[in-house]
């Protein structure tokens, strides 16, 4: 995937729907792109759980009207893994809401192909 070159990474934070993850950054011309970590929940059992995380989105917000997206793609792990590659370095302490650490934990998840971490094969949920 040919992503546009990221210049900035501006804000970073975890929703509340249980944990789907979400990165916006600026591109060279500035203007936003998201990358969003969908949760997978299992609400079967008592209460509910997270259980990993679906490959990303791509999104493109169009510069003329705030909010509005221009483009949205579902990516494969492959291209979710270019994009933390080229957006890691980016990280800086200047990251809005959830900050830097937020960014750095969807990036890991990225890494780990939506699997959640584990203790001695207890999923950390």
């Amino acid at each position: 995937m040919n992503i546009p070159e990221p210049r900035s990474v501006n804000c970073a934070d975890i929703c509340r729907d249980g944990g789907t993850y979400v990165v916006l950054y600026l591109d060279k011309i500035g203007d936003f792109y998201e990358v969003e970590l969908p949760v997978i929940i299992d609400s079967s059992s008592a209460g509910w759980h997270r259980i990993g995380y679906k490959p990303p989105i791509f999104r493109g917000y169009d510069p003329k009207i705030q909010g509005k997206i221009r483009a949205e793609r579902q990516l494969s792990w492959e291209e979710g893994l270019a994009i933390r590659k080229k957006l890691v370095p980016l990280l800086s302490d200047n990251i809005g809401m959830g900050g830097r650490s937020r960014a750095e934990e969807m990036f890991e998840l990225i890494l780990s192909k939506g699997e959640l971490p584990r203790i001695n094969g207890v999923r950390l949920d």
